[in-house]
């Protein structure tokens, strides 16, 4: 402790310049790592492999490529009569397989839409898709068209989006497009999120900064903290662009999950400069001396901060014990960024307000602020009246518990958006008039050579598109097998007058094997190039070979946009269904799915939410009982943490906010800012018992020194509300409810420990 005394008092103090110097050197040291940052925009990157859903589906996407579509419904009044038309969505097609990313590699896969039908030529060409009617039947209607887009696998879905809205703009930007899709959906949310952020969080820090003037009013002062701010947030982010320059590992990259770090650590920094800043001013009104009160103001200080910054780096390295590889890397990072807000506080914070010239007869330094008085108020007030107080508290923190309850953990991705954004818009119109803009898909494994195992498949595709409402339409083997059969037929067979619908599944192996290969031999077919029209369904190489097989397939059933709750629901019902139908342990049927798989990592996030909210909780208790050395101060310095939870999730309960991989993170503000407030509250109770305060007189003089600069962070950090404002709703939550743990976690810290130390107050 020698040497940290040494830190806080004798260089920010007596080599103010030094230290300022050295600090702002190391600063630009850790920012030169943030040309290494690398964004990652594709979320379901993000998702652990050992979710089995994932697992099925990542299997998937590199045995038959991409299974979302990135669809685009153009509107038309007379699509069929306008050859015009037909030769532009052409054109657009072609150029979809042109488009590639920034680093020149192909985005697009294939195109599906009309133009397979080559409905307008003269003499329809003798080549095989396996798609015509299917198409026809899937993307033409009565006043527009749809166009599904397959994407390379692997690639980022945002450069994929932004490619395709740039063909559409000038080949048919005369025509109004709604996109929707998976891909769609993951490539515009972050460019959406980080826009959003951007401009909210700059009107954030705008309200912090005028609270700030408003109460300590210095335009110097603030701009101290603010140094604090910006210097923690640049190193941070220079920190993980080094991580992951040495490491190459990728859960250094930048998420949508990491979007949410600069908030936390903005917090967090506000909360170190606003207590040093105002300890300072309270030290001055008495000292009159400006080294003697920086002096002073740390020394009462050190312990509570550096505790603070402890307690708040093990709350978010808790997440290393996260299942979820991307929470770790950002667990690790925000730690970095706090106690480097720590050093930076301590160290450069002090500096600055040495070398400033006060103007002692400033009423900064005579006159109490709205905020001063309003904390003299409370504090009458609890020691006053601490049983009636502590009473009422716990009432309000008892309702909260019925709201955890009525907590959901799910998702529901279209409605991340407000219904007036484009994206919803354009989701819920493919939604409402195609057949759905998501895929549930089901993976079978056997031998789809034999009449039996296919007879599966059509029954589960008949239960699919029957008794689950949000599936129209799916397409399988089967649907192959069929639409073979019936083109073979139209071609050859000109007095026929049998429908597709009219197909069904021959009644032996060797009838199935046969409609598939007719195709291949009318002389003009390109092999290839069928193999390639139905690959994202069956890998039919095979079935050229002298002993045929196909061991593996798909149905693909498309389904509107629902939440992660039903399409576990669908899953669930799915895999009764394949249980009732399947004797032989050689065929194997099995569902997943991009909401399928994000409900079970939705799951994943809250359940080791739990963990790293209890592992935080024991940590801080151990750590505050190792330095205080009495357990009724470790008991007590978790009771705002524990009330503020009840709280916050009461109220998610109770307002029927969903929780979910990013709402789930509330906790660590609410963890990182409880116990900075309950340590601050402790730690100055313990030193002004050591003078000769009475009993009555001690907590309520703890109550106005820490009271104060709890009710500036909070105050500061309104400037969220300004997150309420954002087109995307789980913004919204985070925004309104990071308010709230503000105001929760000061409400434990100045109402429910303050008035409980009242109560106690001769025991202790």
């Amino acid at each position: 402790m020698n040497s940290l005394t040494r830190l806080y008092t004798t260089y920010p103090i007596d080599r103010p310049v030094l230290t300022i110097i050295i600090v702002l050197m190391i600063s630009a040291f850790l920012a030169l790592g943030s040309k290494w940052i690398f964004i990652d925009d594709d979320f379901v990157k993000m998702f652990p492999e050992q979710i089995p859903s994932k697992q099925i589906w990542d299997e998937i996407q590199n045995e038959f490529g991409s299974t979302e579509y990135l669809i685009a419904a153009i509107e038309h009044d007379n699509i069929l009569n306008d050859s015009k038309f037909y030769n532009r969505i052409s054109s657009f097609s072609n150029k979809l397989y042109q488009a590639t990313d920034s680093n020149g590699n192909q985005l697009v896969n294939r195109v599906l839409s009309i133009t397979e039908l080559d409905i307008f030529s003269d003499q329809k060409k003798e080549k095989f898709s396996g798609y015509d009617e299917i198409i026809k039947n899937r993307f033409i209607k009565d006043d527009f068209i749809s166009i599904a887009i397959v994407p390379q696998n692997n690639i980022n879905n945002a450069e994929l989006v932004s490619e395709v809205k740039k063909i559409y703009q000038s080949e048919l930007g005369d025509y109004k497009c709604h996109f929707a899709g998976q891909p769609y959906l993951t490539g515009e949310t972050p460019n959406l999120i980080k826009k959003d952020i951007r401009v909210l969080m700059l009107v954030g820090i705008g309200i912090m900064i005028l609270v700030l003037l408003i109460n300590l009013r210095s335009i110097y002062a603030v701009m101290c903290v603010l140094c604090v701010i910006f210097l923690s947030l640049m190193g941070m982010i220079g920190f993980m662009g080094w991580l992951f320059s040495l490491t190459g590992d990728n859960i250094f990259n930048f998420t949508i999950l990491s979007t949410s770090m600069p908030i936390l650590l903005l917090t967090i920094a506000n909360s170190d400069g606003v207590h040093i800043s105002t300890r300072f001013s309270r030290e001055l009104k008495k000292t009159k001396d400006v080294k003697v009160s920086v002096r002073s103001a740390l020394q009462k200080l050190r312990t509570p901060i550096f505790l603070t910054s402890i307690t708040t780096a093990i709350a978010f390295l808790s997440m290393t014990f996260s299942p979820i590889p991307h929470m770790v890397g950002f667990g690790v990072v925000i730690s970095f960024g706090v106690l480097w807000a720590w050093v930076v506080s301590t160290t450069l914070l002090p500096s600055l307000l040495i070398i400033k010239k006060w103007n002692l007869n400033s009423k900064v330094f005579n006159k109490d602020n709205f905020l001063e008085k309003s904390v003299k108020r409370i504090s009458i007030y609890v020691t006053k009246y601490p049983k009636k107080i502590l009473f009422s508290s716990l009432f309000i923190v008892g309702i909260s518990l019925i709201g955890l309850w009525f907590i959901k953990v799910e998702v529901n991705i279209i409605k991340f958006f407000k219904e007036d954004t484009q994206i919803r818009q354009s989701t819920n119109f493919v939604d409402n008039n195609l057949d759905g803009s998501m895929n549930f898909v089901v993976r079978g494994r056997g031998d789809f050579l034999r009449q039996k195992n296919l007879k599966l498949i059509e029954e589960l595709q008949l239960f699919l598109e029957t008794k689950v409402p949000e599936i129209k339409k799916s397409i399988s083997f089967v649907d192959l097998i069929n639409t073979s059969q019936y083109k073979f037929d139209k071609d050859f067979n000109s007095e026929t007058n049998k429908q597709l619908d009219d197909y069904t599944l021959p009644d032996n192996d060797d009838e199935i094997l046969s409609a598939l290969t007719n195709p291949v031999d009318w002389g003009e077919v390109d092999q290839e190039d069928y193999i390639l029209s139905v690959s994202n369904i069956v890998d039919l190489e095979n079935i050229f070979f002298d002993e045929p097989f196909i061991n593996e397939t798909l149905i693909l059933a498309q389904m509107k946009t629902v939440s992660t709750d039903r399409a576990s629901e669908i899953a669930d019902m799915v895999k009764l269904k394949i249980d009732s139908m399947i004797e032989n342990e050689k065929v194997k049927l099995e569902a997943t799915g991009l909401l399928v798989f994000l409900k079970d990592f939705v799951s994943m996030v809250v359940n080791s939410s739990v963990i790293s909210i209890l592992t935080s909780v024991f940590a801080i208790f151990i750590i505050i009982l190792a330095f205080f050395k009495r357990l009724i101060w470790a008991l007590l310095s978790v009771i705002p943490l524990l009330s503020a939870i009840i709280l916050n999730f009461g109220l998610m309960g109770l307002l029927g906010i969903e929780l979910s991989h990013l709402t789930a993170l509330l906790t660590s503000v609410i963890i990182g800012v409880g116990a900075d407030f309950s340590i601050h509250y402790i730690s100055n109770y313990i030193n002004n018992s050591k003078g000769n305060m009475s009993k009555g007189d001690i907590n309520y003089c703890t109550s106005q020194e820490v009271g104060y600069p709890i009710l500036l962070d909070v105050a500061s950090n309104m400037g969220f509300a300004a997150l309420l404002f954002s087109a995307i709703i789980p913004i919204n939550y985070i925004g309104g409810l990071m308010v709230f743990a503000m105001i929760s976690t000061s409400f434990g810290a100045l109402i429910i420990l303050s008035s409980t130390i009242e109560i106690l107050k001769k025991r202790i």
